[in-house]
């Protein structure tokens, strides 16, 4: 985050809240070794670096977040939940991320 970004985030304080949406690559194991050409490639790239990345940096603001990871791979171990190569959630995930959202805006906290 920015000198421009830092300050309007500190600005909105305790309304703040975050959502943390990984992109396909980071929920489905089949697709990052295309990407990278090859499973050596593949398995030395970290995938969790992004949402770790945002985490570490949310937490240490205190800001609140809910980080669709593992709710989504958890998902996509059972049936896909993105549209293949669009990076965009599929009905599967799109319930997914309501089913999460709903959870931890209704008080419950994120799994």
């Amino acid at each position: 985050f920015d000198k421009v970004t830092l300050p309007f985030i500190r600005a909105l304080g305790p309304r703040l809240r975050v959502v943390i949406i990984p992109d396909e690559y980071q929920v489905n194991p089949q697709l990052l070794p295309a990407l990278l050409g090859s499973a050596e490639a593949a398995a030395a790239y970290d995938v969790d670096q992004p949402s770790r990345r945002l985490r570490e940096f949310l937490d240490g603001e205190g800001i609140p977040y809910l980080d669709l990871l593992e709710p989504l791979r958890e998902a996509e171990a059972q049936a896909r939940t993105y549209i293949p190569n669009n990076t965009h959630w599929n009905a599967r995930g799109n319930q997914v991320a309501a089913e999460e959202l709903a959870r931890w805006l209704g008080g419950e906290g994120p799994r």
